[in-house]
């Protein structure tokens, strides 16, 4: 009855490839299994503004805790396993998690399956210290996860990895920048690219790390 519905979602295209668009949605006060756990709606919309069918991604697919109230962020990330399109990855923020430090925060990398949604996976947990989250950036209290987006595939040296951009709210606050790793091999974590901390004087520090991308302040 006090799920929270829709303090953060996210556009997910077609993943079925029914006509249906496809939406993220947040339910922090779900109580499957425990109190205040938090949960993700997966529900797709047709064309004429119906719902045809939802899932629920909760407790029993993702590590969570009591009070970690997920999801305070939520990002498409695309196919990050090479599968074809079988499965699409989804980031959901973890702002209250402890898994690796109380309250540092966590995203959960999950991975959903294309037809009919029947199966969701978790993949990969990052935080503190954890499948590459930067032990530095990422301590006590920092609520990493607050807010998560997918930033691309030419943000990295590369210019062919995708990376995600994680925000965490503690004291100044502070935007973290990660690779995404292949997921079809198991066990290759994140990679940080730059934490920025201080609003003022980052755009030299994210220039740098990128390597010749040119990033621009937003004049409103």
């Amino acid at each position: 009855a006090n799920d929270g519905f829709g303090p953060s979602a996210a556009y997910l295209g077609d993943l079925e490839n029914d006509g249906a668009t496809d939406l993220a949605i947040s339910l922090p006060g779900s109580d499957i299994g425990g109190t205040d756990r938090g949960a993700v709606l997966i529900m797709s919309v047709t064309t004429t503004g119906t719902v045809s069918h939802t899932q629920t991604v909760g407790n029993s697919v993702l590590t969570l805790g009591n009070g970690d109230a997920i999801a305070s962020g939520i990002a498409w990330l695309g196919d990050l396993d090479g599968d074809g399109g079988a499965t699409q990855e989804i980031a959901i923020g973890n702002w209250n998690s402890d898994i690796s430090i109380f309250n540092a925060g966590a995203v959960h990398i999950v991975s959903l399956t294309t037809d009919g949604l029947a199966t969701a996976t978790e993949r990969l947990v990052v935080s503190a210290g954890l499948n590459g989250g930067d032990a530095t950036a990422i301590v006590a209290s920092s609520v990493f996860g607050r807010s998560v987006a997918w930033f691309g595939n030419s943000i990295a040296k590369d210019g062919v990895t995708p990376s995600m951009v994680v925000g965490a709210t503690a004291g100044a606050g502070s935007v973290q920048i990660y690779s995404l790793p292949d997921l079809a091999v198991v066990g290759v974590p994140v990679a940080a690219i730059v934490a920025v901390a201080d609003p003022v004087g980052s755009l030299g520090a994210i220039s740098s790390a990128m390597e010749g991308v040119h990033v621009y302040p937003v004049v409103p």
